[in-house]
């Protein structure tokens, strides 16, 4: 922009990077809660919330599971609705979760969602954990699809859910450190995401 001022310039490649943060590897999870409802529970726990599910909304500098700090910062880049409260209050999973995170969620119907998380570090390779889980009396299949340097997807039925991890393993991040998180029904139904390691 500032070489060429008379012409358009395109930002759509830093879009979400901070230049003056270094990004250093992460040596521990970072647990993320999708929450507007229940967000001021998570103050002193290793839980963030991403407190808005609105569009260009971010929660920036997370801390991982042991309260460290970190450059992981969550950008909503679709507005997705934020007031759900019906998942389910117990959950069998490895994240341990407690019930205000089990039970919110943020939710679309219609078109695709995407999240980015930045702040990562380009040279690691990350594996993401997704719990997702909605109240329905039918299927509810939903795609996840993590990009980065390297994609990977998984199509899941996320009705009733309380005891499975959506798992997408080795996502590189571009070499700004950001991946995007894409989600969708693969049915034109509800589908949500209720949180991620």
């Amino acid at each position: 922009a500032i070489l060429k001022p008379l012409e358009i310039t395109d930002m759509s490649k830093e879009w979400g990077v901070n230049p003056d943060i270094k990004n250093e590897p992460l040596y521990r999870p970072v647990n993320i809660s999708f929450d507007t409802k229940l967000a001021d529970y998570y103050g002193g726990t290793d839980w963030n919330a991403v407190k808005s599910a609105d569009k260009t909304s971010s929660q920036a500098a997370l801390v991982d599971n042991k309260l460290g700090s970190t450059a992981v910062t969550i950008t909503m880049n679709s507005t997705m609705t934020g007031d759900y409260v019906d998942g389910p209050a117990v959950t069998t999973t490895p994240l341990d979760m407690p019930e205000q995170v089990s039970r919110t969620a943020f939710t679309a119907q219609g078109d695709t969602a995407a999240i980015y998380v930045t702040g990562l570090y380009a040279g690691q390779k990350y594996d993401f954990n997704i719990f997702a889980s909605l109240k329905a009396e039918e299927a509810l299949n939903t795609k996840f699809l993590i990009e980065g340097a390297t994609k990977d997807s998984v199509t899941v039925d996320i009705a009733n859910n309380t005891d499975r991890l959506f798992v997408i393993k080795n996502i590189k991040p571009d070499f700004n450190g950001r991946v995007i998180l894409t989600l969708n029904s693969a049915d034109a139904k509800l589908y949500g995401i209720n949180a991620m390691q």
